[in-house]
């Protein structure tokens, strides 16, 4: 019997500890007190899910309106200019006396010089002959000269040294037979007879009989007879390639 009781009490307490709190008691008052009121736990408190803040669009910045500086104008009444007078003039003559003193070495022209100068020495360059070491002129334009000439220069390039055969019109009509001597270092100068109707050549021809030599500038030259003393007699022409081999083999 008292195992059936012990049961049953068991059974109860377990019951109402299962029920909610604010349960309805349906026990006797003498019951109620006869069992200690347990006091049930509260329940866990459910955490809601976090939801993600939401990112608001950042907001335009408008650039602030900076209103112009006005500026006053002001109006400046236009005064007219003075030019100071020039000074008085000095006559040329006077300049001239005083430059004749300062520097008496110094000679005074009154024309304005022109550029001719400058521009013929600019264009020095186009008598510059490169790799030619032996100019052969042509200054008699006659036929048997000319192929005479050309038949000299082709033996001359191919078995002695580099030689070009050129005319001399144009060097003596131009005046430019100084930077035609002074822009190239040719071993040797031959030209065809008729030296005398060059007067500006002749200007740069320097003889000298007791060496038995001759120079047109700083370079050794040769005038040749006239034509037909080579192609008539084959000893001349021997002689003038014996000569010519003698210059150029030793130098």
């Amino acid at each position: 019997m008292a195992n059936l009781y012990s049961q049953l009490v068991k059974e109860t307490i377990q019951f109402l500890q299962e029920q909610p709190q604010n349960h309805f008691e349906l026990v006797s008052p003498t019951l109620h007190a006869f069992f200690p009121k347990t006091k049930a736990l509260p329940p866990a408190p459910v955490k809601a899910p976090l939801l993600p803040k939401p990112q608001l669009p950042a907001a335009e910045k408008k650039p602030a309106f900076v209103k112009p500086i006005e500026e006053p104008i002001h109006v400046q009444a236009s005064v007219p200019q003075v030019r100071p007078a020039a000074p008085p003039a000095i006559p040329s003559s006077e300049i001239q006396k005083t430059l004749q003193k300062i520097a008496p070495h110094m000679r005074l022209s009154n024309e304005v010089p022109g550029d001719a100068v400058a521009q013929r020495i600019a264009s020095s360059w186009q008598e510059k002959m490169p790799d030619t070491e032996v100019v052969l002129l042509l200054l008699d334009p006659s036929k048997e000269s000319v192929e005479f000439l050309k038949n000299l220069g082709k033996a001359v390039h191919t078995q002695l040294c580099p030689a070009k055969v050129i005319s001399g019109t144009r060097l003596e009509q131009e005046k430019r037979w100084d930077l035609f001597l002074e822009k190239n270092a040719f071993r040797l100068i031959i030209a065809t007879d008729g030296m005398k109707n060059y007067p500006d050549l002749m200007r740069y021809y320097k003889a000298l009989p007791a060496q038995q030599e001759s120079f047109l500038g700083k370079t050794p030259f040769i005038s040749l007879s006239p034509t037909a003393t080579y192609l008539t007699s084959p000893e001349h022409k021997a002689i003038l390639w014996k000569k010519l081999c003698q210059i150029l083999k030793t130098q």
